[in-house]
This record gives structure tokens, sequence and C-alpha cells, in this order.
């Protein structure tokens, strides 16, 4: 199936008659996100069998981050860095409570506020960015949180999703808007800080760690 879009880290939840999603989104083509539409939202949630019927309002921020780049050890920092979207609905539906995974989970549609272009940057404009990084966490464990301070970041934000036999944290750290190539060490310098911290800067990491905990809580 052809994709325009990967989704990561998808998850709904209820609050009180609304459903809520969340998701990161990457593009696996040339189009791009900008305000977001409803159609677009619906097309997301068919993509992850998710049972919304409708959309109320929608949200959509753009940011940078090495954390989903297919190519982190790239010389080129275009390749390097990963430009994505949090995108955020209110809805209604059936669906029940679920948190998909990493992903990436496939999906098409298109944002009818975009400007299609293949050209996703603007050679040192300011970006947001952020450093990522997670843990997997078993249900038993009491772990203290990681030390951070390193990072430096100006916002700090931990997102709790749920597995079989534990959590994901999910820490996402603003670094505020840096201008990209020439504060590329910065955005490296955090990602560092976060691995020392002990925490995983890969989706495709966390993803195996999130099958060894189910095996081992099946054992």
């Amino acid at each position: 199936m052809h994709a325009d879009f990967h989704l990561r880290h998808p998850r709904v939840w209820r609050d009180g008659d609304a459903l809520v999603a969340a998701m990161d989104v990457t593009a696996s083509g040339p189009r791009q996100l900008a305000g977001g539409d409803g159609a677009l939202c619906l097309a997301f949630a068919a993509a992850l069998g998710w049972e919304v019927t409708g959309v109320r309002d929608w949200a959509v921020r753009r940011f940078c981050a090495l954390y989903y780049s297919s190519y982190p050890s790239s010389p080129d920092w275009v390749n390097r860095v990963q430009v994505a979207w949090r995108l955020t609905f209110r809805g209604h539906g059936p669906q029940r409570p679920a948190y998909l995974g990493p992903g990436p989970f496939r999906a098409t549609g298109v944002d009818t506020t975009a400007q299609q272009t293949e050209n996703f940057w603007v050679p040192w404009a300011e970006e947001d960015c952020l450093a990522i990084g997670d843990e997997v966490v078993g249900g038993a464990e009491d772990r203290a949180g990681p030390d951070l301070s390193e990072v430096g970041a100006e916002e700090a934000v931990v997102e709790v999703f749920p597995v079989d036999g534990g959590v994901v944290r999910q820490h996402r750290l603003s670094l505020g808007r840096l201008a990209l190539p020439g504060d590329l060490d910065r955005l490296v310098a955090a990602e560092s800080a976060c691995a020392r911290a002990g925490l995983i800067v890969s989706p495709r990491e966390t993803d195996v760690r999130i099958v060894d905990l189910h095996y081992h809580t099946q054992r």
C-alpha cells in the first residue's frame, strides 16, 4: 500500500463523552502537514483501525528531532534531522482507549491546508526542536526518573503509554527554536545527554524493549 505518512506512538483515550487521540506524524513522501483538517484525522483513524465517526477539533504542531530519523549517522543534516508533526484531535465514536506502540503505521491522506512541495526545509530558519527519549518500565519496577538536567531543556513533558507488563514513559524535552543546520550540535548534544541518562533514543529500540517486556511477563 502506498503511504503518504507514518503514524508514530498513536494512542486514543476518553475524556468525558469525547475521544481524544494523539500521535506524531512523519512523511513518507512529499506531502506535509500544516493546519490539518477533519478528513485527514478520520483518514488516520481509519488507517489505525480506530472506530471514530466524527471529529470536533484538532491541532498540529511541527517540530524537528533526531529520534525519528531513518539516517541518524548521515553526514547530511537534512537526512539526519527528521521533520515531524504532533497531531491531536477530539472526536466521537465507540473506539475504546488504546495505545498501538511506536509504529510506524502507514497512512494515506492529504492536508488541504498544506502547500505540497518536496522542500521540507528553509535553511537557517528557526524550527521548534525536541530531544525525545523513552523508558520501558515493568509494572513491578520502582524506578526513579532519570536526571535530565544535562539536556538543558526549556520545557520537559513525560507522556505515559500502557503496554503489556508495564508502561512506556516518553520524555519530550523542548530545546526551543533552533536555526538549522547551524544549531545542529545543540540537538545532537541533547540527544546524547538523553542516552547517557539511560533513555532509549530510537523508536525501533523501544519497540524491541516492549516485545521483550511482553515476553518476560508471559513466562
